[in-house]
């Protein structure tokens, strides 16, 4: 092999975890096993859209992050964390409470209560 073409064992390593990932994204958008496939396809088409607005962030506050493996996992995990998990969350929140305004459950994450009749742990 060329020594142009040649990985490292931590190149490597990077690579089989991205490989990971992508595994379970490509399950996760596939989504076969809960919703039809056109949901699946928005999903899909709306989490490029996100990755690359999310790209472009990071292209333009921390170009640093996208020159390895590790440094792109750790960007997008900070943009998980930090932007889209609580927007996700949030959602959620809001649609479990407009399911039924004015019965309370309690939510498992929190002490807050939550306005659903989905309870599905009693505690």
């Amino acid at each position: 092999m060329h020594p142009a073409f040649a990985v490292s064992k931590n190149t490597q390593s990077y690579c089989q975890k991205i490989s990971v990932m992508l595994e379970a994204f490509s399950c996760i958008f596939s989504l076969k096993f809960l919703m039809d496939p056109s949901k699946a396809e928005q999903i899909k088409a709306h989490a490029r859209a996100i990755a690359k607005l999310l790209y472009e962030e990071t292209e333009a506050t921390r170009p640093e992050s996208l020159e390895t493996f590790e440094g792109i996992e750790l960007a997008l995990r900070g943009h998980i964390l930090e932007r889209i998990g609580p927007e996700l969350g949030e959602f959620f929140v809001k649609q479990q409470v407009a399911a039924e305004p004015g019965t309370a459950v309690r939510l498992r994450a929190s002490s807050e209560t939550s306005k659903s009749p989905r309870n599905k742990r009693k505690s």
